[in-house]
């Protein structure tokens, strides 16, 4: 990289299914996880996939 130049925006992350995020946490209840992702794509924070998925 030369100086002065910024670096590349980060890359959109692959979208995720509530069972995917779900794993990542000790006894996570699915529902409760998809509620979340839910409440997270509503304030615009994740975006829901035509698949159900969630993307960043």
């Amino acid at each position: 990289m030369s100086a002065g130049s910024s670096p590349a925006p980060p890359s959109r992350a692959t979208p995720l299914t509530v069972e995917q995020v779900a794993q990542h946490f000790y006894n996570a209840r699915r529902d409760d996880v998809r509620e979340l992702l839910e409440t997270l794509a509503a304030l615009g924070h994740v975006e829901a996939t035509d698949d159900g998925a969630y993307a960043t």
